[in-house]
Order: C-alpha cells, then structure tokens, then sequence
C-alpha cells in the first residue's frame, strides 16, 4: 500500500476508535442495564483490526475481567460456519447442489406435507423459507437440557407443523440446521463437528473456535449468565449443552474476538480475492432468498447463515430487541452527509444458552465487527451495541438513545410476563369455585403423535391439590401445574422463574396451559398443550392402539 494511502487509513482509523471509545459509556450502561456481566469487541477496517475493548467480568463472583481471547458462546453465528462448511463440501460433490431435493441426499427425511415432498432442498432449510413451524418445545424445555436425542432430528423434521405456504415467508427455524448438520454427516463420513474444523477452523487458523468444547478451570472462559427483573445475574451451570445435541450445529460454536475476527477477515478476502483464502463457493451465502418482511423488502433479505441488507436501514431484525419492537419503532441508521448512499451490508445475531452475539460485514470498505456476551439479557445488549459500532464505524448517524432502548426493552419484556401472569389470575378469579375432577384422573403419561416425546403427569410431591408435569418424566424437567377451570391447568412461570432456570422469556399464555380433553365416558384421554396446541395422547390408548394395530398384522 502507498505510504499516502497508509497515512489516510490511519486517519480514518484513528477516527473510528475515537468514536468508539466516546461509545464506551453507552455501552458499558446498555449492559448493566441489560444484565449483561460482560462484553467482548473487535473491529476491522479496510481488512486491518483495528479495535479489541473488553468490559466487565467475564466470571461475576471472581471479578475475573474477559480478555480478547475469551471463549464465548456463539449461539446462531454457528449457522454462518456451518453454511460456509456445506458450501465447501458441495463443491466436493458436484452431483449435489443448494437446490437438490433433501430426500434425495437424506433418504431419511420423509416430510408429511404434500408441498414440499420431492421440492424442499438445503437452501430452503438454511434461508428459513420452509414454512414450517420452528418451535422446539419437545426438544428444549429448561436448565440448559435438551431432551430429545440427534437421533430424532428426521422424524421430527418431517412433521412440523405448516406455519406458511412454501417460499412465500421467512420463519426462522433451527431445526434447518440440524438438518445440514446430519447432510454433512452423509456427504462427508464423519461427524459435523469434525468436518467443520477440517474445513473451515483449522485452514483459517482458528485454534480457539470449537464445537466441542472442553472445560479447563485455567481457561480463559466466560461463564453464562441469565438476567433476572433488577438486572442482577444468575450463573448458570459450567456445562456445554449444545455438546452431541441435536441442535449443535444450529447454535453450539464457541469462539473469542480474536479468532472472529480472523474469520471476517477471511469471508471479507473470499470476496475480492477467493484464491487468497481457503474459503469457496461461497456466493450462495450472501445472496438474499427470501425477504424478512414482503411489505418492507429494504429491510433485507435472508441467505444462508447471513441477513443481506444496505444502510441506511433498520438494523438487529433478527434478534429479541425486534420481538419486543415494532420494526419502525427501531433506530433508523444513515449518513447524514450523503442519504442517497447505500452501504452493503451482511449482518448474523446469535442467541443461546448463556450468551447473545452479533456479527457485521462491510464488504466495500473491508471493514466487520464482532460483538460477544454473556448472559441471556433483559434486552439485547450485542444488538444495541452493534449498532452504536455500525454507526460509528462508518460515521453514520442515528437519533436513538441506546441506554433508553434498553431500559425500554427492559420494560417490556418484564412486563410482558407479568401481564400472563395476571392476565391467568383473573381468568381464574372468573372462576370461582370451579373445581377439578379427582387429580388421580388426570394422572399419567401423554405421547405425541411419533412416541418420541412425552409429558407425565402426577401429584405433587409436597403440595396438595396440586400437579406436577415433567418433560419426558424427567425429575430435572418438573414444572408447578396448578388447576385454573374446568380441565385446563397452567404451569405459568414469572420472569425470574424462567431465567433462574435458563428458559428463553416466553409470555405467551397458551404456551403454560394443558387443557385435559376428555372421551365420551368422561375418562381423560389425551390433553393439548403449547403454542401449537399439540395433542399428547395417554400412554394407556397409547397402547390399546399399539394392540390393535399389531393384531391387525
């Protein structure tokens, strides 16, 4: 580089970090408003770093500040990985392309709705353009368990529920990447997490990036934390949940800053020179599939493992903060000096069991960031951070007040739950003196449709009159079940119930009710519960029908 353009760069690099250290303020209180006990960042700029800061603690009871090399939880950034990894292995395999129909690379899957049998392929699963429901309740329920084995991934997948016709509308769906996870074991022979590092970890570099993680007490490690209402935190369990699971591929990479941003370095070359990384194929990544929103195709498009969007936009549409937001209520970030300007975009956030991430590209200036922190928040601090760096990487503009984003977001979320909770004690005073039938009559094992997940129901240990329901009958997935009318209980959990048990906050009330459906002679029979109101059927028709069909053979 001439030695004027080297000055120029230092310059505009000197001016970057001056607008980012005016940030650190900002988002030193974004986080404790948040609580968020750390967060790691990293900047490049005309493919140079540029900017590492590290805040808080990265271990709250020891005081142990994080550092650059701080292993974090990726969550959702894994998606981006493990594109780029098919990516690589597809152009091994000329015979199999993005658009090929799963069934024809992955026999095992036999999907149940008509459209998309011998129609839906890998890039309909990895841009989220299935249509299908992306609930994983029968998978994950609380305390960082997934109680459902890999196994399962296929006949699951292929009888979600239809939430949208095929390719008309982006649903965001993990369940896509547990699918790639288990093509990449097909195509290649070994185990996903073995052919991501033979891939992509090891020819970029990247010795601290992982999807088996092993815990050393001398690591230089993050410990996960979930924030409860006054922003203090609970820490979670040293574990590593995402470990063999059958989501690991969907959101269990660990990395730092550092080996980050390494990677966007890598992507950034793919695309101005892809013979000087071993990165390839690549394209299909970056190219937008489907829109996040029809109405509002500015807001960008979805690739594979990455939102494809041009500033001035809305940024962060992927995470909590545009759950808990109207899109238009989100800050507006553009360049005051030039409005006609568009400034490609790539962006990915991530959220998972302990910890909220976000990652940026700027392809025309080779400049990326990363954003990595530990905690499930009360708002999501690496969204609004990754803003403030967005904005200021690039000398954009935007009127929002982060620290009152936050607050706000605070506000909601908390409020939103505690409006279930009382929304569920007046239907029950609008009751009263309604009684159950005998809890004995309620009692028993549920099944799903596939036999493969279950809920028991039985009396609670302690309390009488009361019920208790568990996940798979597991001890470590027992839940309150209180009767509410007729046969319909709940099992409703406040907000710090559900943080304290590492739960995703959820206030939708018909998610925390199990209606008992009865038979013609009043026997309880089957009971529908979440979201998707699914039918569980008692393990005792369970079996008559199990009867009936191996007499019929």
């Amino acid at each position: 580089m001439p030695q004027e353009d080297q000055q120029d760069l230092r310059m505009k690099s000197d001016a970057i970090v001056q607008h980012l250290n005016a940030a650190l303020p900002i988002i030193r209180k974004v986080c404790e408003i948040s609580g968020v006990p750390a967060a790691s960042i990293g900047v490049i700029h005309q493919g140079q770093s540029i900017y590492v800061e590290n805040i808080g603690h990265r271990n709250v009871e020891a005081q142990l500040s994080p550092t650059s090399d701080t292993l974090y939880g990726l969550g959702s950034l894994t998606k981006g990985f493990v594109a780029a990894s098919l990516a690589q292995l597809l152009h091994n395999h000329p015979t199999v392309t993005w658009t090929t129909p799963l069934q024809n690379i992955w026999p095992e899957y036999r999907p149940q709705q008509p459209q998309l049998k011998g129609n839906v392929s890998l890039l309909d699963f990895l841009s989220h353009r299935t249509g299908l429901s992306g609930d994983m309740s029968v998978a994950l329920q609380g305390d960082m368990e997934f109680i459902l084995p890999p196994s399962e991934v296929a006949p699951i997948v292929s009888r979600l529920d239809v939430a949208a016709p095929f390719r008309q509308l982006w649903l965001y769906n993990n369940w896509g990447y547990s699918v790639a996870g288990k093509v990449m074991e097909k195509l290649s022979g070994k185990p996903a997490h073995e052919y991501i590092r033979e891939s992509i970890l090891m020819p970029l570099g990247l010795s601290n990036t992982t999807l088996r993680p092993v815990f050393d007490e001398h690591i230089d490690f993050a410990d996960a934390y979930a924030a409860l209402e006054d922003a203090s935190t609970q820490c979670l369990p040293r574990e590593f949940p995402f470990l063999e699971s059958l989501f690991e591929t969907a959101g269990g990479m660990y990395s730092t800053v550092n080996d980050m941003l390494k990677y966007c370095q890598a992507l950034l070359r793919s695309r101005i020179d892809p013979q000087s990384t071993p990165l390839g194929n690549l394209e299909m990544l970056f190219q937008g599939h489907i829109p996040l929103d029809r109405s509002m195709e500015s807001f960008g498009s979805y690739g594979m493992g990455w939102i494809e969007t041009h500033l001035p936009s809305v940024l962060g549409l992927q995470g909590d903060n545009a759950e808990l937001f109207q899109w238009d209520e989100l800050p507006y970030i553009n360049d005051p000096r030039d409005p006609s300007k568009s400034l490609l975009t790539f962006y990915h956030q991530g959220a998972s069991l302990g910890y909220y991430s976000a990652i940026y590209l700027f392809p025309e200036t080779e400049s990326g960031f990363v954003v990595l922190t530990n905690s499930m928040p009360l708002s999501d601090a690496a969204d609004w951070i990754a803003q403030i760096i967005a904005a200021a990487l690039h000398g954009f503009e935007t009127s929002a007040d982060y620290v009152e984003l936050a607050n706000e977001a605070r506000r909601r979320k908390v409020g939103n739950v505690a409006a279930m909770m009382a929304e569920i004690e007046k239907t029950r005073e609008e009751h009263p003196g309604d009684l159950p039938r005998p809890l004995d009559a309620y009692c028993g094992d549920y099944y799903n449709a596939l036999g493969n997940f279950h809920v028991r129901i039985k009396q609670h240990k302690v309390k009488a009159g009361v019920l208790e329901l568990a996940f798979q009958g597991k001890a470590t997935q027992e839940y309150e079940l209180r009767h509410l009318h007729g046969d319909i209980f709940e099992w409703a959990l406040t907000h710090d119930e559900q943080a304290r048990r590492a739960r995703f906050t959820t206030w939708e009330q018909s998610y925390f009710l199990v209606k008992f459906l009865p038979n013609g002679t009043s026997n309880i029979v089957a009971l529908e519960w979440g979201s998707n109101q699914e039918k569980l059927t008692s393990s005792n028709i369970q079996n008559r029908i199990a009867d009936h069909s191996s007499k019929e053979l």
